[in-house]
């Protein structure tokens, strides 16, 4: 057998098997020999997309009698969102307006809580112990007032008092920030075995 004879038989060969793989093997199967298994279906926990914040009721700061009733409507119906009462000018967390210190008497007789959120910028320990002296100024709390209105609309809210430090270093309340109330935890049930 020569040489050129047997590369034509190879040669051959070679495309005849490659025909019957492309008819045999990748040739789309009769519907009869098509078996389907069940398939598991895929579970991808979807989280829910968080809900935005609702946007804070802004109530500014006056020493007039408009200033309760504006800030008693905005507290009654914000439902869940905050109300923040903002200052036209610095005021002192050691000096309260009486107006704002009425109000948070109401607010802790009605068991709200009265919590000092310090300044942004306190960097050092310095900045941050002198938060610790503005504790005098709860002693504005110690008589609520007995207006109903006031108490009525404080009686499900905890309130922030942010403060802020001025370029001089002075401590200053920026703003008040009335919370709804996170509901409280269910009493224990009481013991049924003696």
């Amino acid at each position: 057998m020569s040489a050129a004879m047997f590369a034509h038989i190879i040669v051959v060969g070679f495309f005849a098997s490659a025909a019957f793989g492309l008819s045999g093997q990748n040739a789309a199967p009769a519907p009869d020999d098509i078996v389907t298994k069940p398939v598991d279906p895929i579970s991808v926990p979807i989280e829910p997309a968080p809900t935005p914040a609702a946007t804070p009721i802004i109530v500014r700061f006056s020493s007039r009698a408009a200033f309760d009733n504006d800030l008693n409507v905005q507290l009654n119906k914000a439902n869940d969102r905050n109300v923040e009462v903002e200052f036209y000018s610095p005021v002192s967390p050691n000096a309260l307006p009486r107006r704002i210190g009425r109000r948070l008497a109401a607010l802790r007789k009605e068991g709200g809580s009265v919590r000092l959120v310090p300044p942004q910028n306190a960097t050092d320990m310095g900045t941050v112990m002198a938060t610790e002296d503005l504790r005098l100024f709860r002693k504005t709390f110690k008589a609520a007032s007995n207006e109903r209105a006031m108490v009525a609309s404080v009686k499900d809210r905890d309130v922030d008092l942010v403060l802020d430090r001025t370029v001089r270093g002075r401590v200053i309340l920026r703003k008040l920030v009335f919370k709804k109330r996170p509901p409280a935890p269910p009493a224990a049930a009481p013991s049924t075995t003696g």
